[in-house]
């Protein structure tokens, strides 16, 4: 359901002091567009710059990794998850990595010992240099925030639906977001969003060739011709 609201001094707080909390992190973070405070499971302080308002969607960076353990626990109690089977028995393909950051892909044979537990560890052996490099499950961190960040966006949600039969915003909207008053926590998906960005690219590369083809085919010798006597 909605949060509850209440004065911080109802919680020992001091209004003054989380004002001044506030006004230090619009100066210091400008790029971030919120700050809300909750105590004792209530709101005691919410402040929205940047033009964002309670009803904005924010990327929640870290804390989202809070939220895929979460949401990692649901599955396992729902749908018998096994941290330590590897993700390939689920039918859990390894996330592409070429073509961002790298120049490699996962080889198969270190892809199938990856396991959910080395997932939620970091240390799955994302290959960083050249095919199979570092590509050893558990023996190291993975030390690429940027690297981690995909394989999470892309293996957390190709696992909801392949345990549940359903789309993975939507479960985890409903299993996780809803029931902890956060309906729009799993609002957007990041896969979804660079498939349609694919496809966007896909069609005006289309049209630009289309357009192309249209001015080649224009007679060499053509003028403007005009009405005017």
């Amino acid at each position: 359901g909605e949060w509850l609201v209440e004065a911080p001094e109802v919680h020992d707080l001091r209004a003054a002091d989380l004002v001044a909390a506030g006004d230090r992190h619009a100066r210091e973070l400008a790029s971030r567009d919120c700050l809300v405070v909750a105590k004792d499971g209530v709101i005691v302080h919410e402040r929205y710059h940047n033009g964002a308002n309670a009803d904005s969607l924010h990327f929640v960076d870290g804390a989202g990794k809070t939220a895929t353990a979460l949401l990692v626990g649901a599955l396992v109690k729902s749908h018998g998850l096994d941290l330590d089977e590897p993700l390939a028995r689920y039918g859990v393909e390894a996330p592409e990595l070429a073509g961002q950051l790298y120049d490699v892909e996962w080889d198969s044979d270190a892809w199938s010992k990856v396991t959910t537990r080395h997932l939620l560890a970091r240390v799955t052996g994302a290959p960083a240099a050249s095919p199979g490099a570092d590509a050893v499950p558990g023996a190291s961190f993975d030390a690429s925030e940027a690297s981690q960040r995909r394989v999470l966006d892309r293996v957390v949600p190709s696992l909801v639906e392949k345990l549940t039969g359903v789309e993975a915003t939507r479960w985890a909207r409903e299993r996780l977001g809803e029931p902890i008053g956060a309906p729009e926590l799993f609002e957007r998906s990041v896969r979804r969003e660079e498939e349609e960005e694919e496809e966007a690219s896909e069609t005006k590369k289309r049209e630009d060739d289309s357009e192309t083809k249209s001015h080649s085919r224009a007679p060499p010798d053509a003028t403007p011709t005009s009405t005017t006597p």
